[in-house]
């Protein structure tokens, strides 16, 4: 796989987990368990407050206080996704956090590095093993905010709010006055009038990470499946739907003290999907043992890879902008002195908050002959989901 798509295209490896969504929880690392939440096509939309208490505690003792909260979904036996975006200290910023079904923190940095850099030499990661935040939109300062004792003030940069809070160690809310204006990731103007709007607008945004997705699935369980719980007791689920799961969700409500996962039991029967044309009929294959798993999900991994590389390649030269503004132009897939320039700087700055973003407008070409050219990152990301993830 080339350089550029494993550093940069940034695409969930779905195909990778498309057979363990809920099929293969016990033993996967917290990358793995990370991906599988993110592509669990069961998750519902709960309360922050039907977190585990363990990860409640979580989000008020290390996110509250500077983000807020958009949307937390349960992922069935998986885990919870829970959304947040930035106050005044990290205004126009989203991120992710990820945990556990138990309600342990899972460790976002080693998604980043296992899954998609796929490098530990590249890849830097946050120590505190939390997301990089990613810019949802630009703020057109100045803004002024309003402290709890009432006193106000006035930046004029980002820069300035990152100072302030750096030299004061700020850990009170800060509230904005509204209205202000924004600059969205697809270069429209927004004015923000309040609270609900500014969450709705960060609601709105998106990451080319999350929404870039392969959409075909590689394999999935032959139900019905068993597995054994914590406790040794095995039970049954009779179907990928919220039924045949209930009988586990409610033991694991039911024992919320629990910290472990549930083991699938083999063998089981696996069945790979007809490809988009219906040339492929769909196959049934028996997996015995973990070992066997492993090696299913791998090949599918390899599967998507080839598929991507084959979509399309930039037309060099290209530029990434870093997160303090500078520059790197990468003049081609092999430029190892510029892709070593982008490592130095995550190395040298790991405070650095955003991952590398491309400057638009750019160039591809699609199918090895069609030129395209794309002005935003919004168009640049529909046109790759329409067209990438099923050649038609």
């Amino acid at each position: 796989m080339k350089f550029l798509n494993k550093l940069f295209y940034l695409i969930p490896l779905v195909l990778f987990f498309s057979g363990c969504t809920k099929d293969e929880p016990k033993g996967l690392s917290d990358a793995e368990l990370i991906l599988a939440i993110i592509d669990a096509e069961d998750k519902i939309e709960v309360d922050m407050e039907s977190l585990p208490m363990v990860a409640r505690s979580t989000m008020e003792d290390n996110y509250l206080s500077e983000y807020y909260h958009l949307n937390t979904y349960k992922a069935s036996t998986l885990g919870y996704e829970v959304f947040i975006a930035g106050k005044p200290g990290r205004l126009g910023k989203r991120s992710e956090v990820y945990f556990d079904i138990t309600g342990n923190k899972l460790d976002y940095a080693e998604y980043e590095r296992d899954v998609m850099f796929n490098d530990d030499d590249f890849y830097n990661g946050d120590e505190s093993g939390d997301r990089r935040d990613w810019d949802c939109f630009t703020i057109q300062y100045p803004i002024t905010v309003t402290l709890s004792d009432g006193y106000t003030y006035t930046f004029e940069s980002e820069e300035a709010v990152k100072e302030y809070y750096d030299a004061y160690e700020i850990d009170e809310e800060m509230y904005i006055a509204f209205p202000i204006s924004v600059i969205g990731n697809d270069g429209e103007a927004i004015v923000i009038e309040n609270d609900e709007a500014l969450k709705e607008a960060y609601r709105g945004c998106y990451s080319g990470e999350r929404d870039i997705v392969i959409e075909q699935k590689c394999f999935s369980l032959v139900y019905p499946v068993s597995y054994q719980l914590p406790d040794g007791s095995l039970i049954e689920v009779s179907a990928d739907n919220e039924d045949g799961w209930a009988e586990m969700n409610a033991w694991y409500d039911e024992n919320p003290e629990s910290t472990e996962r549930p083991t699938l039991q083999y063998p089981v029967v696996i069945m790979y999907e007809e490809d988009d044309e219906g040339s492929v009929d769909a196959l049934t294959v028996t997996i015995n043992n973990e070992e066997e798993m492993i090696s299913a999900r791998e090949d599918c991994r390899e599967l998507e890879f080839d598929d991507v590389d084959e979509c399309y390649e930039y037309s060099y030269p290209i530029t990434y902008i870093l997160p303090d503004d500078s520059t790197v132009e990468i003049a081609s897939s092999d430029d190892e002195n510029a892709w070593g320039l982008i490592r130095r700087f995550y190395e040298e700055n790991p405070e650095a908050e955003g991952e590398p973003i491309l400057q638009f407008p750019i160039e591809i070409i699609f199918q090895g002959d069609m030129v395209f050219v794309f002005e935003t990152n919004a168009e640049y990301a529909s046109f790759v989901e329409e067209n990438c993830n099923r050649q038609d």
